[in-house]
């Protein structure tokens, strides 16, 4: 069978960089980091003290405040990430047949945070104040759902886990599926939001993480003979 042609058309992305796609790539032509001192919870007890985080992301124009608050961190970055794309795309969702376009999501760990937060409630107030929504915002499938929900597309809508390579596993997934002619068009890429107690606390214990607190724009180096492990980030 032929294969169809594939082509990128759109870009998004909420990086500890910035929170669009031109501030990113100007930063990161500056040769800036986004690994810097955790501010998301008290890290005093921790051998790693860095990461990169998120910060200042205004999600008011794509989600009202109690859609947010329904949501991991995880599905917020890729909801703004995922509307920024559309929007660059220039697609025009209403001129499509929205069985034809379709979500796939790469993602490590959901919505860990959010476990974390539940799983204090149920030990600390009981099972019933667990909450309702525990569940889906916990999934890493909910993203996928959620923009299919919001832009209202019919197609494949799935997420991919396989670690680290969950995002590129995601592309290579979405480039085969529109080349094979299963799907016209594809939303992919992925989401993460890492920066949690036990999360630190299990990639410090595995010693997985970069501990060269002094320095944290040059602590996360994958290629450098003193690399010590990876910075931890939300994406």
């Amino acid at each position: 069978m032929e294969r169809k042609r594939v082509v990128i058309t759109g870009l998004g992305t909420v990086n500890p960089l910035a929170n669009n796609v031109r501030l990113t790539w100007d930063k990161a032509l500056s040769g800036q980091s986004g690994i810097d001192y955790i501010t998301h919870f008290d890290v005093s007890d921790y051998k790693t003290k860095i990461a990169g985080e998120v910060r200042n992301l205004d999600y008011s124009q794509i989600l009202d405040p109690k859609e947010a608050k329904r949501m991991d961190n995880f599905c917020i970055y890729g909801m703004c990430a995922g509307d920024e794309a559309i929007r660059d795309s220039g697609l025009n969702l209403d001129q499509e047949d929205p069985t034809r376009i379709g979500i796939i999501i790469g993602t490590g760990m959901g919505g860990i945070a959010t476990f974390e937060e539940q799983l204090k409630t149920l030990f600390q107030k009981g099972p019933s104040r667990v909450s309702p929504f525990f569940i889906p915002m916990l999934i890493p499938d909910i993203l996928p759902g959620q923009l299919a929900i919001r832009y209202g597309l019919k197609g494949d809508n799935y997420t991919i886990t396989s670690a680290c390579a969950s995002s590129a596993h995601a592309l290579s997934e979405a480039y085969w599926t529109i080349a094979t002619g299963r799907q016209t068009i594809i939303i992919s890429g992925g989401a993460e939001a890492t920066i949690s107690p036990t999360a630190l606390a299990g990639f410090n214990s595995m010693r997985a993480i970069s501990v060269q607190n002094d320095n944290p724009a040059t602590a996360s180096k994958p290629f450098d003979l003193n690399r010590d492990g990876f910075g931890s980030r939300s994406r």
